[in-house]
């Protein structure tokens, strides 16, 4: 772990302590982008909307 020199060893309070504070970073930002994903999704289904297989697809 770059961060506190070398290696991760889950043994190791410091490393222990340094992964739960990224764990629960990483679970802060999956609950901020959960409602945009959301959001955006009806948006992408809408008539009309070319869809990222279709657009495949033509540059095929």
């Amino acid at each position: 772990m770059p961060e506190i020199g070398g290696l991760i060893d889950p043994d190791d309070e410091a490393h222990e302590l340094v992964m739960s504070v990224f764990g629960g970073m990483s679970k802060g930002e999956r609950s901020r982008i959960k409602p945009r994903v959301r959001t955006a999704i009806p948006d992408e289904r809408a008539p009309g909307r070319v869809s990222n297989t279709a657009l495949m697809k033509v540059l095929r």
